[in-house]
């Protein structure tokens, strides 16, 4: 058992605050308990995931909290009054942690072993892949990050320079800088109808292994390193379930 404090100073040290775009929310957003024997990282603050967690500190990628509140509406009321019930301590590390020096960018392009060049930063890793052809390097990402469900858009033929930008990176202003910067291949998350057009028109491949998928490699690698700095605890990751699946005609026929 350590003080909460250990916990924050380790959290803060692996995701400094300074990371944190201005419009985020991170940090301690409920206080809970000083005594801490075990921590849980996940993803996502689901109420399922609140629920099933009997941890003394949660650290989760995505805020519970974003922006101050107006109104209390029933989806926070209930995870909010769960959490403050048991006394636990929510600490989010969103883009604190995104752009950290060993955070989820970084740990994206570790997953999938990109050989970064010198342009690469904490907000895009830039760099080659050991792969000639997307075929043979969508292969390897159903691998690397556990999925079988990746959109391609674009010419197959170009992987001289890939980008990899964790969970939601398909802005159309992100591929155009892409396109001005040599970039042949984005790898993210969320993509949608209007970006991928955008690809298209720029004739930069477009995958998308999936907001999840390419998040969770960073969520994983918090929680080794916060066993490195606090080993006198025990720490969980939650492995979050897709919000959706696909419905196909086999299925209900």
């Amino acid at each position: 058992m350590v003080d909460k404090a250990d916990v924050i100073s380790a959290m803060e040290a692996i995701a400094p605050p300074f990371c944190m775009e201005s419009w985020d929310n991170c940090g301690v957003l409920i206080d809970g308990k000083d005594d801490v024997s075990d921590v849980t990282v996940m993803l996502d603050p689901t109420i399922d995931a609140i629920q099933s967690v009997k941890s003394d500190f949660i650290v989760s990628h995505h805020p519970l909290i974003f922006s101050p509140l107006l109104r209390i509406e029933l989806d926070i009321k209930d995870k909010v009054e769960l959490l403050l019930k048991r006394d636990q301590t929510f600490y989010a590390a969103h883009t604190s942690l995104d752009f950290a020096p060993r955070g989820v960018s970084w740990a994206l392009a570790q997953r999938i072993d990109l050989d970064e060049d010198e342009m690469s930063t904490p907000q895009m890793r830039t760099g080659k892949v050991g792969y000639d052809t997307i075929e043979e390097f969508v292969s390897f990402l159903e691998l690397q990050l556990h999925t079988t469900d990746i959109r391609i858009v674009g010419n197959a033929s170009k992987l001289d320079r890939v980008a990899a930008l964790p969970g939601s990176g398909f802005h159309e202003d992100v591929i155009e800088a892409c396109a001005r910067q040599g970039i042949t291949t984005i790898l993210s998350g969320d993509l949608k109808h209007h970006a991928a057009l955008k690809g298209m028109d720029l004739g930069i491949t477009l995958i998308d292994a999936g907001h999840l998928e390419t998040e969770m490699p960073g969520v994983e690698q918090c929680a080794r390193e916060l066993g490195h700095l606090v080993p006198d605890i025990d720490i969980d990751v939650m492995t979050p379930a897709k919000p959706w699946h696909t419905l196909h005609y086999d299925d209900v026929s």
